[in-house]
């Protein structure tokens, strides 16, 4: 369970494709928007793929999922603050 201070939430359904956020209940997974989403749960939002990695999202986002249930590829996210 993250203890970490939540400064914005956002229902899923509302959020861009790109919205980068985390899971509060665990604090372990971080989830990066490559689609549209029904779930309209709030969640911790921190932060959005850099614009020029938008026509890519799509793509990887279901490469991670084919890895999660079928491939086992492992795949690696960098994140850092931009000003």
């Amino acid at each position: 369970m993250s203890t970490a201070k939540v400064n914005v939430k956002e229902r899923q359904c509302d959020a861009p494709v790109g919205r980068i956020r985390y899971s509060q209940g665990t604090g372990n997974k971080v989830i990066v928007q490559y689609g549209e989403v029904t779930e309209d749960i709030a969640t911790p939002v921190l932060g959005e793929i850099l614009p020029e990695y938008a026509d890519d999202i799509y793509k990887v986002g279901r490469a991670v999922l084919e890895a999660t249930f079928l491939t086992k590829e492992l795949f690696f996210l960098k994140m850092e603050p931009t000003s």
